[in-house]
Order: C-alpha cells, then structure tokens, then sequence
C-alpha cells in the first residue's frame, strides 16, 4: 500500500528563480527482498518539508535546489537478521540538501513516438539522531534516469532505450572500500529500505527515491550501493489506442565501484499490454527475471495506482 500527498506553494517573478515551499505526506507498507529470502517488511509514516528555488528553460529543462527535512516515523519494522526476526521502530529523521535537473522534449505525455527525457536527482543527508544500525551519520545519493523514442516505422512501432543508476556515498572507509568516496552503507539491507538502493515495480521513485523500475519482479528487492541498469522497449500500435510491448532489461550493482563487476547481474523480460484511457494508461504485463525464477503477472490502471 502507498498513500500519499503532495502540496507545493510556489512564487514565481520574471526576474528571479521561483521560490517553493512542498510538503509530502506518504503513508507506506513495503517488504524487501534479497533474492527471493524477504528480508525486512515495514509500515511506514513520512513527512518532508523542502524549501528551495527553481527555473524551467524553454519549456524542456528544469532545475531547482533547496533544503529537505525528512522524518520517517515506522510503525512496524520486522527484519532479519543472522536468522532470527527483529524488530526496530526507532525513528528516522534527516536534515539536508537536494538538487535536480530535468529534461524533457518528448511530442506527447502519454505513448510518445519521438524525443528525449532525462532527470538527476542528489540529495545529502544528516541524520538528527544516533543509531547503531547506520554506518554513518551523513550520506548522500545520486540517481538518474534517461530515455529515448525511436520511431522505426512512424508511430506504429517505436524503439525505446532506457539508462538508470543510483549511488549512495559517504565519506570514509566501508566494508574495504578505499576509495575517497565510499558507500554508506555494508550489505544489501541498511537500517531502512528508504535509505537503500531498490529495485522492482514499474515506476521510478514510487515508494522511495532510491527505486528503479524493473521488469521481472513484482516485489521490491533490495540491492548494494552502486547500482545501475539498461532497458530496451520495442512498442507496437496494434490499433487505435492499444499497444504491445516487448520489454528486456538488466541490472548490475555491487557494494563499492571497485567490485561493481563482480558477480552477475540480474536479467529480466517481459511482455506488456496496454490502453490508452482518458484516465491514464491500462497496463497488464506477463513477466520473468533470472532473479527470482519465477514468472510473473502485473495490472496497473491510471496514473498513480
């Protein structure tokens, strides 16, 4: 489950950056898996309040920058550990700064046939208490997403590839990183799947900033700190407002930069039908990962179901 809500109080003069005020509201529950043992379930309450200026350039680029207050209150937080499940409500609140950069050229919101879209996300935050399940009292990440339209025959079969990534830093040593930026973080699970890299779902970002879609899987799966992954869709119009999708996609990740290489990635596949509805997009996909070895059935119906 993932209720939420957003409010946004902007100023805006032609001379200066508009200045905003957000809150969000987001009532959660998600588990995390690593592979397919699930590792953490956990309910959730959070608030974050951002203060910061933006600027949209012709239309297609955005960037802003500001601060962020964030306070996560668990309701419920079941995870295991060394074969045992525990328990952790202790709370997690973070003081920091963000800042992004949004691009944005494609000929339609809805099934585009042609053009670009990109956006970077960064954010470092302090924590405002003492835990001894965080390595680190400050990290930051970066997470990015970038894709494509490529119309092979007209709009009736279009190419789409798709990049993402997303690293979460610190400085210092951890788990015999030696670079002089480190991950936060030793082991796929932290004190939080917030502050974790995650994979799984069908949209960037829908239960925490640090989650990248993938096809495959229908649960959130928990993964290192350096992460990456690239995407292929081969769209067909088969008639008026009905498309079927080939998807394909692979995702690498690893503990530092130094052992983002080891190991194998984890690939997926699947095959997506969908309508267009004057309420937002009718999905059902059929879906299978060498992740978990499962084959999988996904519905999604609007913009934010």
């Amino acid at each position: 489950s993932n209720q939420w809500l957003n409010t946004n109080l902007s100023y805006g003069h032609l001379l200066y950056p508009r200045v905003n005020i957000s809150y969000n509201f987001r009532n959660s529950e998600l588990d995390a898996y690593d592979m397919d043992a699930l590792v953490m379930n956990m309910k959730f309450l959070q608030h974050k309040l951002r203060l910061y200026i933006s600027e949209n350039y012709s239309r297609t680029i955005s960037v802003g920058a500001g601060i962020e207050a964030d306070f996560l209150t668990p309701r419920k937080v079941m995870y295991q550990h060394h074969n045992t499940l525990d328990q952790d409500n202790s709370p997690v609140n973070t003081l920091g700064t963000f800042a992004y950069l949004h691009y944005d050229n494609l000929n339609k919101s809805n099934f585009p046939t042609r053009g670009v879209a990109g956006k970077v996300n960064f954010t470092w935050k302090d924590m405002l208490f003492d835990s001894q399940r965080v390595s680190r009292l400050s990290y930051g990440s970066i997470v990015f997403g970038l894709e494509g339209y490529i119309p092979v025959i007209e709009d009736r079969l279009v190419l789409i590839p798709k990049l993402y990534g997303s690293f979460l830093f610190g400085k210092g040593s951890v788990n015999g990183c030696s670079d002089s930026w480190n991950p936060v973080f030793d082991g796929p699970v932290p004190a939080y799947p917030t502050m974790n890299n995650i994979v799984g779902g069908a949209e960037m970002g829908r239960y925490i900033d640090q989650q990248l879609p993938f096809i495959g899987i229908t649960n959130l799966h928990a993964m290192e700190n350096v992460m990456t992954m690239v995407r292929a869709d081969l769209r067909f119009r088969i008639a008026k407002n009905n498309y079927v999708t080939g998807i394909f996609n692979y995702v690498r990740d690893g503990d530092c930069f130094k052992d983002y290489l080891v190991g194998p990635g984890y690939f997926g596949a699947g095959i997506e039908y969908a309508y267009d509805t004057i309420f937002g997009p009718m999905k059902a996909n059929v879906h299978w990962s060498d992740m978990t070895g499962k084959v999988g059935f996904y519905v999604s119906v609007g913009y934010n179901f």
